[in-house]
């Protein structure tokens, strides 16, 4: 896909706007090329420059792109596979052995593809991606287009790329530069598949070239008391200990973080990635993420990958996660709409060290924005618009995508060369699989 023109500017009109954590009424977007210019309410008689391309959003609103801040899109065939068991009988009885047998270059690819065009289709403009094969995720995700963070998982268990971990550390990694579409992290799996000597090893590499580290931290209720029995520390003291616990960490899942894990997080800057839909399903619990919000803590949204969430959908993710909390404190007031709003566009934008440039409509972030269809029937009528969004809001609502100041969805569609990949690698899917050994 190409780069936006820098030499377009496009002028938006529509009567919601998602500016500062808040809805402004008769709203204007202004952008040029790959940034935004300025969002704010439109003045009275005020009239599109000639230098500027019009687009009337009527019965709209237009928010930031969504961001799927924890995912494995290269898992996208493997949706709803092994599905109905325990975290780890999942990952070792069906997950890791079926990886170790079939995932290749050309799994990754067709797989990232149709599962980036379903982000597109649901209105995810950024993801944060731990998954194979490095070099082909980084060319899926440039040819098509989406602002990603992509992370090479790294692990003492052995993994389809059968290569040595710490060759695959120094492989895959880059100065952190968050002006580029597409940015390479560190990705350890996970506190019980990472050793010592890998957690040391990204200290070393952050000293050297300063990047970012995803991981997997707490998502089951054992991991922090194996910890304690294998290494003497619960995982946040490993951390620690290794040098890699500050801001430039985001952990996914965190269900089960106590309170000293929590207070932990706040100060030392690190998010956490909620991952509702994929928590519930394998029932790993409900994570505290109310307590977190109070202690100060940021908070993101993922979807996980499809074999445990089987959908790329952070609307999804806002509706599941805002009730839960709700349950879990017996609180109908917890976390109000608009905080499931703010951890889709401005919590994922922290978690991606990307504050200030992504997830948020204002002068000089990135051109990365959505238009919803409010005329749909179950989105009407209008009374408050952030609980209607968060509780109604359905991928298929999604008029218009835009990631970088080029146009990935438009009036409901995803546009012809998207739609063409997506016809293609559908057309593949049933001879792809003949070839699998489960």
């Amino acid at each position: 896909m190409k780069d936006a023109d820098l030499t377009t500017s496009l002028w938006v009109e529509a009567p919601y706007m998602w500016v500062g954590g808040k809805w402004i009424s008769n709203g204007v977007l202004k952008t040029k090329g790959n940034r935004i210019l300025e969002c704010r309410p439109k003045m009275p008689q005020e009239k599109v420059p000639e230098d500027f391309q019009a687009l009337f959003l009527n019965n709209h609103a237009v928010m930031p792109g969504l961001i799927n801040a924890h995912a494995h899109l290269g898992m996208g065939f493997l949706r709803a596979y092994g599905s109905d068991l325990p975290l780890m009988q999942w990952l070792h009885d069906h997950i890791f052995p079926f990886e170790k047998r079939n995932v290749s270059p050309e799994f990754v690819e067709k797989s990232m593809t149709l599962s980036i065009l379903e982000c597109f289709q649901s209105g995810i403009t950024s993801v944060l991606e731990m998954y194979f094969f490095a070099e082909k995720m980084v060319s899926v995700v440039e040819k098509l287009g989406m602002r990603a963070q992509l992370c090479r998982t790294l692990s003492i268990y052995q993994t389809p790329e059968n290569s040595d971990v710490f060759q695959r550390m120094e492989e895959f990694n880059t100065p952190f530069d968050s002006s580029r579409l597409v940015q390479r992290i560190l990705g350890p799996h996970a506190n019980y598949s990472v050793s010592d000597e890998i957690l040391h090893g990204i200290q070393k590499i952050q000293k050297r070239c300063p990047t970012r580290v995803h991981m997997h931290v707490q998502e089951a209720s054992h991991e922090r008391n194996e910890s304690i029995e294998k290494y003497g520390k619960t995982p946040i003291q490993r951390f620690k200990d290794a040098g890699i616990f500050n801001s430039t960490l985001s952990m996914a899942h965190g269900v089960h973080l106590n309170d000293e894990d929590q207070a932990e997080c706040v100060k030392a800057g690190v998010s956490v990635v909620h991952c509702p839909d994929s928590n519930s399903l394998i029932a790993s619990g409900i994570a505290p993420i109310a307590e977190f919000v109070k202690r100060g803590g940021v908070v993101a949204l993922g979807t996980d990958g499809p074999a445990t969430n089987h959908q790329h959908n952070i609307w999804g993710a806002m509706n599941l996660g805002s009730k839960l909390q709700r349950l879990k404190s017996n609180d109908p007031s917890i976390l109000p709409s608009h905080h499931w709003i703010d951890a889709a566009t401005r919590g994922g934008a922290y978690a991606m060290g990307l504050a200030g440039q992504a997830g948020e409509l204002r002068g000089g972030a990135f051109a990365d924005w959505i238009a919803v269809d409010l005329k749909a029937i179950n989105l009407q009528p209008v009374h408050d618009l952030s609980a209607l969004l968060v509780h109604a809001c359905l991928p298929e609502n999604v008029s218009d995508v835009v990631v970088n100041g080029v146009f990935k969805k438009k009036d409901h569609h995803l546009v012809p060369e998207l739609q063409a990949l997506a016809n293609e690698v559908l057309e593949e899917i049933p001879s792809l699989i003949s070839k699998w050994r489960t």
